[in-house]
């Protein structure tokens, strides 16, 4: 936890960092319209999801693998989105994670194909790799 200073109130408030690592896998300039169309909107989800968990949305844009991410930092979800879709990867045990699945089924507006991975805490990233 993390506390942050409200100026208005003088209040000092304890805040989890959510913290979510985004790749953006785009090889045809073409795509880029598209792709950053569908991130506002999953970034808009996102933050909506973490103002209803009070938790402080901390998205980083990363071109960094898989394994480079999982193996080097500390994480709640790593985003990969390419115009195939976007694959979500998260802990199998983390109750954050899979309320994050919940929100973005119900939340979600825009058509965009999506890939929940609950991944095991010391288990190689081994569903897309294709995607590192």
């Amino acid at each position: 936890m993390h506390p942050l200073h409200d100026p208005v109130s003088g209040s000092t408030e304890k805040y989890r960092i959510f913290t979510v690592y985004y790749r953006s896998l785009v090889e045809d300039p073409s795509d880029l319209v598209e792709l950053n169309r569908e991130k506002e909107h999953m970034k808009s989800v996102l933050e909506k999801f973490a103002r209803t968990k009070e938790l402080q949305l901390d998205l980083i844009n990363t071109t960094s693998s898989f394994k480079q991410i999982i193996n080097t930092v500390s994480f709640d979800v790593i985003i990969f989105h390419s115009p195939r879709g976007i694959w979500l990867n998260g802990l199998k045990n983390s109750y954050q994670y899979n309320e994050l699945i919940r929100f973005f089924e119900e939340n979600m507006e825009l058509p965009i194909h999506t890939h929940f991975i609950k991944e095991e805490a010391a288990e190689p990233f081994t569903g897309n790799e294709g995607l590192e």
